[in-house]
């Protein structure tokens, strides 16, 4: 059985491609820090389907866990991102609390 974990999954491109991978017969994991227990992205393809949890991946913790009950994957889609209003200089300057934010998920989530 192929598997597939695709973070960001819960909503939008990265629900899209948790579709379409469980339509080429895949076993999908999709987390997202925000997945809530009534979002109903449930989806099924005969013996196949898409499983949600809510995993923070800037967090080891979370990660670890993760892998330890749901892995391994055979093909990781890393979709999480975080977007916040402002600029990191000059006008509408974006707070070091939302810039620690962007990058913490962004960037060591990935890495994670």
């Amino acid at each position: 059985m192929r598997r597939v974990l695709v973070t960001g999954g819960h909503k939008g491109l990265g629900l899209a491609i948790a579709r379409e991978f469980c339509n080429r017969m895949y076993d999908v994991t999709v987390i997202g820090r925000t997945v809530q227990d009534n979002e109903n992205i449930a989806y099924r393809n005969g013996n196949f389907s898409v499983t949600k949890l809510r995993v923070d991946i800037t967090s080891m913790f979370y990660v670890d866990s993760l892998m330890s009950n749901y892995g391994p994957f055979d093909i990781v889609i890393n979709n999480a991102n975080v977007t916040r209003k402002g600029t990191v200089g000059g006008e509408g300057l974006l707070s070091a609390e939302d810039f620690k934010a962007v990058i913490l998920n962004n960037q060591y989530g990935l890495y994670n």
